[in-house]
């Protein structure tokens, strides 16, 4: 009796061991603050039209970014009044919620554009419009790494921390991205007697236009420290054709006589705008009811 006792609860150990491992391993929360992501759109409206029929531009959209997009506008821009009537080219959609651990799919958003096509030209059988649906937010992007830093050179035994890629003088680190099209690339730490520096490269890495950066937070082991564009007058870059990344210098005092690890915490905010081209076709009367997609 004993030893069937005994077994038993050798057995319901080993259970409870198992279970408290799997739950550990699906507790463990995703990080949605990486890679390149944006406000995705599905659009299943009309593809065809007919003149003198009603219109319905149907859209869906879907925050992505592991941040929350704020003053979200769409607009229907490029259709020709003479041909479209839409009752409105702008919609307000507001706040959109990002991907995070209480909505992994980030926020989604239906809207539709109504109107009618008018009366096309006589003898007009088709008549191809080709257009565009730009969507614009506010949002944010986080950098958060936890860095080495010291007083002295890279490399030298000194009891502390030791950066990797290191030079001899400076550390180089790179990333593929904050979960926004706004991305830190990379990061170059230079150390020096009772100060270091912080060399960071900055990329629009969506599809869309970007302007009006600039760095709301700045913090390095919990005190504020001292950033400022290299390549930019102001305090705000806006990204170009010709200026198609940003350089951001940061300075901060070293107190300690060793190299360490300490958190490094920068916010930064853009505007953004996604362009997406979009093509309707209008049909003369004899040729049917308009189409659709799914």
């Amino acid at each position: 009796m004993k030893k069937y006792l005994l077994i038993l609860a050798i057995v319901s150990l080993s259970l409870f061991l198992v279970s408290c491992q799997q739950g550990g391993s699906s507790s463990k929360e995703t990080n949605y603050m990486t890679g390149v992501k944006d406000i995705n759109l599905k659009y299943i409206g009309d593809e065809t039209a007919y003149e003198e029929r009603p219109l319905n531009l149907f859209m869906s959209l879907n925050n992505k970014l592991a941040y929350d997009a704020e003053g979200v506008r769409v607009s229907v821009v490029g259709l020709d009044e003479a041909y479209v009537d839409l009752q409105d080219r702008e919609e307000a959609v507001g706040l959109m919620q990002g991907q995070s651990v209480f909505n992994p799919e980030g926020e989604t958003k239906n809207i539709r554009f109504s109107g009618g096509i008018k009366k096309l030209p006589p003898g007009a059988d088709k008549i191809d419009q080709n257009y565009f649906v730009y969507i614009d937010y506010f949002s944010k992007m986080i950098f958060n790494p936890t860095i080495c830093i010291g007083p002295v050179l890279y490399g030298v035994e000194n009891g502390g921390c030791k950066g990797s890629n290191s030079d001899g003088r400076s550390q180089k680190l790179s990333y593929s991205g904050q979960g926004a099209p706004l991305a830190v690339t990379n990061l170059e730490v230079v150390s020096g007697d009772g100060q270091v520096e912080l060399r960071l490269i900055l990329k629009n890495l969506g599809k869309g236009d970007m302007e009006d950066v600039s760095i709301s937070q700045a913090d390095l082991g919990g005190k504020k420290i001292s950033c400022k564009y290299v390549n930019s007058a102001g305090d705000t870059f806006t990204f170009t054709q010709e200026k198609n990344e940003a350089d951001v210098i940061c300075e901060a005092v070293v107190s300690r006589s060793s190299t360490y690890e300490t958190p490094l915490q920068m916010e930064f905010l853009y505007k953004y705008r996604l362009k997406i081209k979009q093509q309707l076709e209008l049909r003369g009367s004899g040729a049917g009811s308009s189409g659709f997609i799914s």
